[in-house]
């Protein structure tokens, strides 16, 4: 006959309320405690490491994986999930590949291909706020439904290389866009139709040849536009028409050759405008007409031999002009007169006539130019030395003298005329 074990009066299987609240609170516990447990798709689970580090959740994939680690539904909010690894291997974001994660962020960065499926972000928690993708995506099809309170996307650095039709068409909230460094040639019409919310939009480092009429035309709150190193080499006359709130413009390391009267003419809030590292050799005398807002204009690496004062002579708050690797001549096309109005700083170096090459711009004598060359600004200029100091002694020339002879000449014909003054 066995013997029982069990203590009397206690039947067999009974716990007591001791230990039942001893489990109670272990589960309790274990509900509160923020757990991102994950299971990868490979054979070796060695190569996949999901931790928590201070609320957030880091992944490092050093295997073969198809998708995207699954991850146990979790009450805890995570700040980051960030997702890293690759180098020859292919990952595929499989639909609804975060369902069960609440997080603010999500950053995936692979070396290797990436794939994303349609209904990738299907499920994501409906507070997540930014995401990145990168480095070797090649292609998005329409992945981004689910995902109606993003309000930044971060695509830098991948291998894009067209912007399709309503691509981003569920996110109307988005204000901030990166499609910066990929090999994109090629934005439909329609691209940016619904992210009207849009201020900020990097497009620099792109294959972008022309900027056309409709491209940005429902960005009306966008604040800051950069199409920086590009091969743009044609604006649309009102390709930045509809861009009413704009206040940064960057379209440096382009192959623009000139700069029409209409180019900027409704960008009244701009203040800063860099066209340095292009091919200008002309510019309208009105091109700059609509900018009264303008701050800093930059024309450094370009082919400029002047600058008209009538090109700034509606820019009521320009501080700085930066005129630094052009071919300049220094001769009263320079000669805005210094009045106590208001001070520009230009910065640049003259590369003719012979006896000025090397100087600054503001260390010629002006004392012989017109003053129709002076005070068709409506405004006052103070040129302003700064890196480009030059303290050598200027060296007479004839044509020093020749500028004094027809100034002589001029006085004397006033005087015959009974003009002088």
């Amino acid at each position: 006959m066995a013997v029982s074990t069990a203590r009397p009066g206690v039947r067999r299987g009974y716990v007591s309320e001791k230990s039942q609240r001893r489990l109670l609170i272990a589960v309790l516990v274990a509900a509160l405690m923020p757990t991102a447990y994950a299971t990868c798709a490979t054979t070796d689970e060695r190569h996949c490491t999901c931790r928590i580090q201070r609320n957030n959740i880091e992944c490092d994939l050093d295997g073969n994986f198809a998708q995207v680690p699954s991850f146990l539904p979790s009450n805890n909010v995570y700040d980051t999930v960030r997702i890293r690894g690759g180098e020859s291997s292919s990952l595929t974001i499989q639909g609804g590949a975060f369902k069960n994660i609440k997080t603010k962020n999500i950053a995936i960065f692979y070396k290797g291909k990436l794939t994303l499926e349609p209904d990738a972000f299907i499920g994501t928690w409906g507070e997540l706020e930014y995401l990145a993708i990168g480095n070797t995506l090649e292609s998005i099809p329409e992945a981004f439904d689910g995902l109606g309170h993003l309000k930044y996307l971060d695509l830098d650095e991948n291998h894009l290389k067209t912007v399709p039709q309503r691509m981003f068409s569920h996110l109307t909230r988005l204000e901030q866009l990166d499609l910066g460094h990929n090999q994109i040639d090629t934005i439909h019409d329609k691209a940016f139709d619904d992210i009207i919310q849009l201020r900020v939009l990097y497009l620099d480092g792109n294959f972008l040849r022309t900027v056309n009429n409709t491209m940005f035309s429902h960005l009306s709150r966008l604040e800051h536009l950069d199409l920086g190193n590009n091969q743009i080499d044609t604006i649309h006359d009102k390709a930045f028409d509809d861009l009413i709130q704009l206040q940064e413009l960057y379209l440096e390391g382009n192959f623009l050759r000139t700069v029409n009267h209409t180019m900027f003419s409704h960008l009244s809030r701009l203040e800063y405008l860099r066209l340095e590292d292009n091919q200008l050799e002309t510019i309208h005398d009105d091109a700059f007409l609509g900018l009264a807002g303008l701050l800093q204009l930059s024309l450094r690496k370009n082919r400029l031999s002047s600058l008209s004062a009538s090109l700034v002579r509606t820019m009521s708050h320009l501080k700085w002009v930066f005129l630094g690797d052009n071919p300049l001549v220094c001769d009263c096309q320079l000669a805005w007169r210094r009045t106590k109005a208001r001070t520009i700083f230009v910065y640049g170096i003259c590369g003719n006539p012979p006896t000025a090459r090397g100087q600054s711009v503001v260390s010629f004598d002006t004392s012989l130019c017109s003053q129709d060359n002076t005070t068709n600004t409506g405004n006052g200029y103070f040129y302003h030395t700064f890196i480009y100091k030059n303290t050598k002694q200027q060296q007479c020339h004839p044509r020093v003298f020749v500028d004094i002879l027809k100034k002589i000449l001029q006085c004397l014909h006033e005087i015959m005329r009974g003009t002088f003054r």
